[in-house]
Order: C-alpha cells, then sequence, then structure tokens
C-alpha cells in the first residue's frame, strides 16, 4: 500500500501560522500534525509514503516521506494536487489529508474494508462548521449516504 498525502495547500484560513510554515507541519499538542499522522501510518504495513508539497517546500525534511512539488497549487483545488502524484496511484493506495489528524482505530476501518474505493466521513461533522466565518458549512465537501451508508453522491 502506498499512502498519499496531499499537503499543498496555502493554508490561508489558519492566518499568520502559516505564513512561512506548512499547514501539516503546524505544532497540535506538542508534535507537528505530519508527525501524528505517521505515528499511526507506522502502525500498518505500507510500502510508501508520499508528501503533496505546495509552499514552504523546502521546509518538508522528513526521511520518511517521498516529496512531490506541486508548483501549481495556487491554481487547483485538492484534486488537482492528487495528480501532481498520479504516478504513484496504483495497486493499494491510501489518500489523506494533510490536515485531519486521526487515529488508527480510524484507519483501521478504512484499511480493513472490503470494497474497491472507501472514503473515511465523519459523520457528526455539522457541528465542527457551527460559528465558521471562514469556510462555511456551505463550502465543506459533503457525502450523502443511503439508509444503508453506501455513498449516493459526493459534492
Amino acid at each position: 500500500m502506498k499512502i498519499i498525502v496531499i499537503a499543498a495547500g496555502s493554508g490561508k484560513r489558519v492566518g499568520e501560522k502559516t505564513k512561512d510554515l506548512p499547514k501539516y507541519l503546524l505544532n497540535v499538542n506538542g508534535k507537528t500534525i505530519q508527525q501524528h499522522q505517521l505515528s499511526v501510518f507506522k502502525k500498518f504495513s505500507y510500502d510508501e509514503i508520499i508528501v503533496i508539497t505546495g509552499p514552504h517546500k523546502e521546509k518538508f525534511t522528513s526521511n520518511e516521506c517521498t516529496y512531490v512539488e506541486d508548483i501549481r497549487y495556487y491554481d487547483h483545488d485538492v484534486l488537482g494536487s492528487l495528480m501532481d502524484a498520479r504516478k504513484y496511484i496504483s495497486g493499494d493506495v491510501l489518500i489523506v489529508y494533510s490536515d485531519i489528524i486521526f487515529d488508527d482505530k480510524i484507519l483501521s476501518q478504512v484499511i480493513e474494508a472490503e470494497v474497491e474505493i472507501g472514503i473515511a466521513v465523519d459523520l457528526d461533522w455539522e457541528g465542527k462548521y457551527n460559528d465558521r466565518t471562514e469556510h462555511p458549512k456551505t463550502e465543506a465537501d459533503n457525502v450523502l449516504l443511503d439508509d444503508q451508508k453506501n455513498i449516493k453522491k459526493i459534492k
């Protein structure tokens, strides 16, 4: 399995904290988000971790990862960034956002799911969007599920 981390965003909604530092390298409870994710990844079998970078690519220094630079990160969304790593998309691939901290229970459920394509969904996401002025609910990525929790639509 290959793991691709999309870390090419500018992090502008975070403000001054990401002026000179990628969001993936922000400190959360004593560790960077990257360190949090790597510690979870190490509990599973994988062949390679690919990190797609955008601004401040020189700040990414972990020798545990292969880095792919998205030189046009400002021209497109996350899927455009993912296309810069398309040569790595074959076989079993796990794709994660760089600004989400998750535990091994979540990752285990994704990896062990016997599906062709799967997606982890926070069913209690709306509460996290209350009182937001940047990236409000109307801009959230949404997954619509049927009664059996099968994906009907992603928008």
